[in-house]
């Protein structure tokens, strides 16, 4: 039942390819991340949406993961492991899950029907593009955030089943219940069915409209020879006064459900819908003419609402419900009233859903431009400069000789420089040709010096011994101790006079620069542009 409900809300509600495969992984891999990181995290790339995206996301998870062009059979088969392979259906190119390659069959999470499933290795090897990556993790990644990412994600998800299930389906069984065990008013029910399916239709007309992907939309409006959805929905002939007839048509049924429900199915209401049915069959003629003679294709959702609007007008007909008197007319100011209401949030809500499809857009252009490498020297350029720190002044990591300096201005207790430092060694790791100068702003004579762990990291530097895995578990501990991050890091000599020297110079060197701050952080000589976060130099630097 559980799996049921999750592939239904699947179909009906609109998805990501890239996100969706993601989270099979990261389930299939035992991580515990949340839906909301994976999602800002393939936003934010640069790449997003490709196999490179996937690359850099399992590296922040600790898994390692290989990518390569291959279209052997055997040679698949012979791999045990998961793995992220390209797709084509439907002359698209998605990604899909594997989660193991069998002798004759392959263990896939299928991206159309959204659901695990084998499938035959032939017909597999027929959708195979030959790019593949093949993942593994050796350990139990969590996100810091996790628990409370996660219950953000139960309640958008339920929030999701909510309004695209458990609403609709309260209302379909309200009106059928009331049908069966009322045959008096069968007419009544007949005609606010109608209208309900009238609402779900013209809902995944405005989804078709918004370029929302939903698989259950797509495979209604599967493209063919006399069938597309979007030719028609794009034509000249989709919108009236500059608004869409899918917005339009959405207003009009949920005004009128809204009305019928609100009044308890009062017979006036009926009647007052009845006679504004009346005004909207011309449109019929108007559609069917349009997509027959001047579009030449057919959508089959304007054609359902087009049979919903002939089978309501015959309703109210045989129903006795076409009739004209003064209360009438003043019900049908009140159902028009809720039509407009309607008309009003609907256009609202398609706006905002414009306006964030924008936003995505822009920002992922934005990033794209961001992680080029010219762009950015450009800026660079005009920022703040400094003077190269010496050599023998603060703690290098990484490489000492790499052709990228970073230099970090910082504070030991700093949350902000905490997650800072997650970032630089990522990039550090990543890229060997980058060094990170990392200069301490708490000066010897300061009383709070003694409570961080400059000194031992100078010892440790000054010692040859891994500093850098030091500064790392230092930031990355929640409750700091230093008299138990002292006993673990032990150095032969403290307080000595060349770590004084070093601490010193370094407080000097950032009070000199006028660091207003932490963390401020400058490459080659320059500060890091404001649009740019410390995560970007791992694109930027890499390009």
């Amino acid at each position: 039942m559980k799996s049921y409900l999750k592939r239904l809300v699947n179909n009906v509600a609109p998805f990501r390819n890239d996100v969706d495969v993601m989270k099979e992984a990261v389930k299939d891999l035992c991580l515990r991340i949340s839906n909301q990181t994976l999602r800002e995290k393939l936003d934010k790339h640069p790449n997003t949406y490709s196999l490179l995206a996937f690359q850099d996301l399992f590296y922040d998870f600790n898994v390692d993961n290989i990518t390569i062009k291959c279209s052997d059979m055997n040679r698949l088969i012979s791999y045990k492991g998961s793995a992220i392979v390209q797709v084509m259906i439907d002359q698209n190119y998605l990604f899909a899950y594997v989660y193991s390659f069998l002798p004759n069959t392959v263990d896939w999470y299928n991206p159309i029907k959204l659901c695990r499933e084998k499938i035959d290795f032939v017909k597999f090897m027929q959708l195979y593009t030959g790019y593949i990556m093949f993942a593994e993790s050796n350990d139990r990644y969590c996100e810091p955030s996790f628990t409370s990412n996660r219950l953000k994600d139960l309640f958008k998800k339920s929030l999701l089943v909510l309004i695209a299930l458990v609403i609709p389906a309260a209302i379909f069984l309200f009106i059928t219940i009331r049908l069966f065990f009322d045959f008096t008013h069968v007419y009544t029910y007949l005609l606010t069915l109608l209208i309900f399916i009238g609402c779900v239709v013209c809902v995944m007309l405005v989804v078709k409209d918004l370029n929302l992907y939903s698989p259950l939309v797509s495979k209604i409006c599967s493209r063919s020879h006399k069938v597309e959805c979007a030719a028609v929905l794009e034509s000249r002939y989709s919108t009236f006064i500059g608004i869409k007839w899918s917005e339009i048509g959405l207003s009009y049924f949920v005004g009128m459900l809204f009305s019928v429900l609100a009044s308890n199915f009062d017979i006036s209401v009926l009647s007052s819908i009845s006679l504004i049915i009346i005004i909207t069959l011309p449109y019929v003629a108007f559609s069917i003419i349009c997509q027959k003679y001047y579009i030449k294709v057919w959508c089959p959702l304007c054609l359902v609402v087009m049979v919903i609007l002939v089978l309501i007008f015959c309703i109210s007909l045989f129903g006795g419900y076409i009739f004209v008197d003064v209360q009438i007319l003043y019900t049908v100011i009140k159902v028009i009233a809720c039509i407009f209401i309607s008309f009003v949030i609907i256009r609202l809500s398609c706006k905002l859903s414009n306006t964030i499809r924008d936003f995505h857009h822009y920002y992922h252009v934005n990033n794209i431009i961001k992680s080029d490498k010219t762009v950015f020297e450009s800026l660079l350029q005009k920022e703040k400069e400094i003077k190269t720190p010496s050599c023998d002044m603060g703690i290098t990591i990484g490489n000492p000789n790499g052709k990228y300096q970073i230099v970090k201005f910082c504070n030991p207790n700093c949350r902000y420089c905490a997650e800072a430092q997650i970032e630089l060694q990522k990039i550090i790791k990543d890229n060997h040709e980058v060094q990170v100068k990392m200069i301490f702003n708490i000066c010897p004579d300061d009383k709070d010096y003694n409570l961080t762990p400059i000194d031992t990291f100078l010892s440790m530097y000054y010692e040859g011994k891994d500093v850098e895995k030091a500064i790392f578990e230092w930031y990355s501990i929640d409750r700091k101790n230093i008299e138990e991050f002292n006993s673990k890091y032990r150095t032969k000599q403290k307080c000595t006079e060349r770590n004084l020297k070093n601490a010193w110079a370094m407080c000097q060197f950032y009070k000199d620069n006028l660091i207003n701050g932490t963390p401020t952080i400058f490459v080659n000589g320059h500060q890091l542009p404001n649009m740019y976060s410390i995560s970007d130099l791992r694109y930027v630097l890499n390009s």
